[in-house]
């Protein structure tokens, strides 16, 4: 799927014959991602809003503004705090709008079940 998001202008999902999606990659992902931005920290500072905060186990955070974003990037950098942006993926975004589905028989699909791809 990684050929796809680079190559693809426009992305159609099919899953059981019935189409679940079609758009650009962008819009893919803006309308079945999360909103905001998803950060990986190597550790929650105490001024991170806790609405912020998705896993703090796993210290993800998301946060629902660009502005804010840089803001918070600034302050990591400052404090040395290593973080990666987590972006959604085609692959998620296919997963999510198939896996629910249900075959013919009834019984569900495998998560690595493609019905179709079809790229123009």
């Amino acid at each position: 799927m990684d050929e796809v998001e680079e190559l693809c202008d426009s992305v159609l999902i099919l899953d059981s014959g019935k189409i679940r999606a079609q758009g650009t990659v962008l819009e893919l992902k803006r309308q079945f991602g999360p909103p905001g931005d998803r950060l990986h920290l190597e550790k929650i500072p105490a001024y991170v809003p806790k609405e912020w905060i998705i896993n703090e186990q796993k210290h993800f955070i998301q946060i629902p503004d660009r502005k804010q974003l840089i803001y918070l990037i600034e302050k990591l950098d400052r404090d040395k705090i290593k973080y990666s942006l987590e972006n959604i993926t085609l692959d998620d975004i296919f997963l999510k709008l198939t896996s629910g589905s249900e075959s013919l028989a009834g019984k569900r699909k495998s998560l690595i079940s493609i019905d179709y791809f079809y790229l123009y």
